[in-house]
């Protein structure tokens, strides 16, 4: 009776104990970087305006919510620098007045990633496949299996790269043509990947864009530049409607009122432009 006393003082003493620790270790932060408790973080998360990550700080998990689109402002000066960085760099010819819209890839094709992950998805289909004909052979119901596997090599490579490409190509004859803007592409991963893709420009960030647009890693793709330094930033799924409508229109300041409406909840599905879509499916899209 003793050591059950005993036990059950050490295991409510230990669990007090790892708990505080716990609470030590894991930091949560709002979007203005303010510590906020774990109730409010999650309250905050559930806002489709937002986005929350974690990541570890010196041994200290800081989870931290991060706006998921964003407006914002530059001057006119720091506009006309960049696109004239933008032109000597990429050489893109952009005027004055014209809109200019960042598009961000965090990583390239590869071939030797690409065929990395494929003998991956090989070996697990090769053993759903197994499984699947050994149910086969026990019962009278055949199972049919749940995907194919498409062969992968060089050839199949090139011709899906070679067909973005094309496909991008074609996005920005098309928005070029049917607004007053211009499109320009760039990418966080290794200049020579840039190799394989021919008659397309990537403009190569000095850390100009990353500095002042995009901070947070992978948060991000999407950068609407304004020539009198407004702009719009998008890091999550945003339907092509709603990047047309903020294209065709000078004055967003509905859009900003539907954010600041979504942003206080007042419309828990969002508003306008914000407003959540359960149905986002899309088979071909530009942005």
């Amino acid at each position: 009776m003793k050591n059950f006393f005993f036990k059950v003082i050490f295991t409510t003493v230990f669990f007090l104990i790892s708990a505080y620790t716990m609470s030590q270790n894991n930091v949560y932060l709002d979007e203005n970087g303010e510590k906020i408790s774990f109730i409010d973080f999650k309250k905050k998360c559930g806002n489709q305006l937002f986005k929350c990550l974690t990541y570890t700080k010196d041994s200290i998990a800081l989870s931290q919510v991060l706006y998921k689109y964003k407006f914002g402002k530059i001057s006119s000066q720091e506009y006309e620098q960049l696109r004239k960085l933008v032109i000597k760099d990429a050489g893109i010819n952009i005027q004055s007045d014209q809109v200019i819209v960042f598009k961000k890839y965090d990583s390239l094709f590869s071939y030797e990633r690409e065929i990395e992950l494929h003998n991956k998805h090989k070996k697990q289909y090769q053993k759903m496949k197994v499984e699947v004909d050994s149910l086969n052979r026990l019962s009278s119901k055949k199972k049919e299996y749940p995907y194919e596997l498409d062969d992968f090599n060089k050839d199949v490579f090139d011709e899906i790269v070679s067909q973005w490409t094309i496909d991008v190509n074609e996005c920005i004859d098309k928005y070029e043509e049917k607004f007053n803007l211009k499109m320009v592409f760039f990418h966080m991963d290794q200049p020579s990947l840039e190799a394989k893709y021919e008659n397309f420009s990537w403009f190569k960030d000095r850390g100009v864009l990353q500095d002042i647009f995009f901070k947070y890693g992978k948060l991000h793709h999407t950068l609407i530049l304004k020539p009198d330094g407004e702009y719009f930033l998008a890091g999550g799924y945003f339907k092509t409607y709603y990047y047309k409508s903020l294209l065709r229109n000078e004055d967003w300041s509905k859009h900003k009122r539907d954010y600041q409406k979504t942003l206080s909840r007042e419309y828990p599905d969002g508003k306008g432009i914000f407003r959540f879509d359960y149905n986002y499916h899309q088979f071909k899209y530009c942005f």
